[in-house]
């Protein structure tokens, strides 16, 4: 789509990255909630209301772990909220998860302080037709990719991939 997009977390993360995101040399920064909110340089510079004015969304995947993970396996995800301080109350955090059922998501909405008369609420249910359970006996174990070859289109080997 001709965004520049960079991945950030305790590995890739160094004062050449943080000098490029602080740039504005990327439109798109994918990161985790320990980034944002536990890493000293990281947060200061999501804070920093000159860097935030350039941020225009925010986006968490995987939700129901704010309400399922945020007591005590990943605290940090019970944290979020936070995110909101850092940027002017119009920007947008469009929070997204395949499984929020209701205590759930009225959980998820507490924590990120997302107020029903200003937010919109999409639920696409949980069929997903082009999903498929099969159960195949793999003749060699974890290392016999000819057992995954109905995996890719006619023509092709797995062995071409790996």
């Amino acid at each position: 789509m001709g965004f520049s997009a960079v991945a950030v977390n305790g590995e890739t993360y160094n004062e050449s990255i943080h000098k490029e995101i602080e740039t504005l040399q990327h439109q798109v920064i994918i990161t985790s909630p320990e980034m944002c909110l536990e890493h000293d340089g990281f947060r200061k510079l999501l804070s920093d209301p000159k860097f935030a004015a350039h941020i225009s969304t925010f986006i968490i995947d995987e939700a129901h772990c704010i309400s399922q993970w945020g007591d005590k396996f990943q605290p940090v995800y019970s944290e979020l909220g936070t995110l909101r301080s850092f940027v002017s109350e119009n920007i947008p955090f469009l929070v997204t998860s395949a499984t929020l059922p209701p205590l759930v998501l009225a959980e998820v909405w507490k924590t990120m302080h997302i107020q029903s008369d200003n937010s919109y609420h999409i639920n696409l249910g949980t069929d997903r037709p082009n999903i498929a359970w099969f159960v195949r006996l793999m003749k060699g174990g974890k290392t016999d990719f000819e057992s995954l070859d109905f995996l890719v289109a006619s023509g092709y080997s797995v062995h071409g991939f790996f």
